[in-house]
């Protein structure tokens, strides 16, 4: 099951404005990001409880937050009532929650899904494919074996 964390994110150099605050998914031990339009100091960021203190418009950014992680967390118990969320990756995840919260992408979210479930089927025929072709790798060997053994004689 996918988890979701707020977190500010010091890794690059700050801007004027501060460190923009992300929402992370995780899924399948891999880790995807969506931006978020806020940018925070380190002192006004509470990692633990994932909410923005010290800041002039603290209430109005935690009921942004506060919103945000219903939002999502609805788009991801949808995800897993359709029991598709274990087909997907946090990359896929991400693209889904992208859309939920901008419902003008629907077209896009139709695509993905349609990849998501195509991914399944590739897969599938790819093996395949796979095991035609070491069959037909063993039988170019048995062939070139029974033509050496012809010289040998």
């Amino acid at each position: 099951m996918a988890t979701t964390k707020f977190y500010l994110d010091t890794r690059g150099q700050k801007s004027v404005a501060g460190y923009p605050l992300k929402l992370a998914i995780n899924h399948k031990s891999k880790t995807a990001l969506i931006p978020l339009v806020t940018k925070l100091e380190i002192n006004q960021w509470d990692q633990k409880k994932e909410k923005v203190v010290k800041h002039p418009e603290q209430s109005k950014i935690n009921l942004y937050i506060s919103t945000l992680r219903q939002q999502v967390s609805t788009a991801i118990l949808n995800l897993a009532c359709q029991e598709n969320i274990n087909q997907l990756s946090a990359t896929d995840i991400k693209q889904y929650i992208d859309i939920t919260l901008n419902p003008e992408k629907k077209d896009e979210l139709e695509k993905i899904m349609l990849l998501s479930n195509k991914k399944e089927e590739i897969i599938s025929e790819f093996e395949t494919v796979k095991k035609h072709l070491e069959k037909l790798s063993q039988n170019v060997h048995d062939i070139r074996k029974k033509y050496a053994e012809g010289f040998e004689k």
